[in-house]
């Protein structure tokens, strides 16, 4: 098998605005002190318009819109029946893998919001599908912020096909993003494990062994890797022959 490495996003948190206007949720400062009776008394043409929403709110919101119907609890996806039941009919596993299929589409061509809310009806169609968590992970981690959700999402599907190596490997990956090296690295073994004759994982390995000084066992995997047809970056391999020579194979 295949697997299409991706290319490591930044993580960085979604920034909610303060609120804006005299509605300010209870909190108390100077655009929220005026006095009552001079804003009754004022003429309505001195009146400013509302302020506008900003840009960053309306695009958060449109990213929560696409996720409508799912819940993230615990590190797992769950279906909110109430959400989810003004979205989709019911349980329908052929809607499901079409909503799949048209989710990767969208993803090709780089329609974000559009690829998380075909992925997100494709899950509360059949949430039993293991495989179907894999697209939702895909669309989730491109969203900054979201590594977290996409891990929830491979981690969901990992519980219900729990030898799918393109769900362990993924999730990894997105593991990786969030920080927790430890975890990543036991993912991509667990792929490893599954599939013994794909490289993929080995040179995910080799590349931490390599950031964390352990020459060694970094040779091994890129000897290992490549053996399978697989390859690490040129830079990787000439800064490792620097400060360690590659031993006889």
């Amino acid at each position: 098998m295949t697997l299409r490495l991706l290319a490591p996003l930044a993580s960085a948190g979604l920034v909610l605005s303060a609120c804006s206007g005299h509605d300010c949720c209870g909190l108390v400062d100077s655009a929220c002190t005026t006095d009552s009776a001079a804003a009754t008394e004022a003429p309505a043409a001195d009146l400013a318009p509302p302020a506008a929403e900003p840009a960053s709110d309306l695009k958060l919101q449109a990213k929560l819109a696409a996720i409508s119907g799912l819940q993230f609890r615990d590190g797992l996806v769950v279906v909110d029946p109430t959400r989810a039941s003004s979205i989709v009919a019911g349980h329908d596993a052929a809607a499901a893998e079409a909503a799949y299929t048209e989710g990767q589409v969208l993803l090709a061509q780089n329609e974000l919001l559009g690829a998380i809310r075909a992925h997100a009806k494709a899950v509360m169609l059949a949430p039993e599908r293991g495989a179907l968590y894999l697209g939702l992970g895909q669309a989730l981690v491109t969203q900054k912020g979201w590594e977290d959700k996409a891990a929830a999402a491979y981690r969901t599907g990992i519980e219900h096909a729990p030898d799918s190596v393109e769900l362990w490997y993924h999730f990894g990956d997105a593991l990786w993003r969030t920080g927790d090296i430890e975890a990543s690295v036991a993912a991509w073994h667990r792929t490893a494990e599954l599939a013994p004759n794909s490289s993929a994982a080995l040179e995910r390995l080799a590349n931490v062994a390599f950031l964390q000084g352990r020459d060694a066992q970094a040779w091994d995997l890129i000897q290992r890797a490549e053996a399978r047809g697989g390859s690490v970056p040129t830079q990787m391999r000439q800064m490792l022959s620097a400060r360690s020579p590659e031993p006889a194979k």
